[in-house]
């Protein structure tokens, strides 16, 4: 699992709570450096905020999906457009910010059961 997410704070805290609940996750500041994650390791789920520095979340889905890429991903984003943004990458479930622990655990076991991860 890979969790891109510029604002440090909340992407330490999603991964600790994806920690708590069992799974283990990479973590990217910004869309280039996700994809050079995704290159060594490609992640099984990625949860993706949009406004990202360097490379937005849309420009990496689709230098993403334009390779090798085969994640589901899920949008976290506080942006108004984001639900339209989440239907063109083809993303499999949307989260809009802020969100609470228990709704991204529920989108993850949903997407991708902990089986597989």
């Amino acid at each position: 699992m890979l969790v891109v997410e510029d604002d440090d704070e909340l992407r330490g805290l999603i991964g600790a709570a994806l920690a708590d609940a069992g799974y283990a996750a990479s973590e990217a500041s910004d869309g280039a450096a996700a994809l050079a994650v995704c290159r060594e390791r490609d992640p099984d789920l990625i949860l993706l905020d949009l406004a990202l520095p360097r490379l937005g979340g849309q420009a990496f889905a689709d230098a993403y999906r334009s390779g090798p890429g085969r994640a589901k991903i899920i949008v976290m984003s506080g942006t108004t457009s984001a639900g339209e943004t989440s239907g063109r990458i083809h993303a499999a479930a949307f989260l809009s910010k802020p969100f609470d622990v228990e709704t991204l655990l529920g989108a993850v076991r949903r997407v991708v059961p902990p089986a597989t991860l």
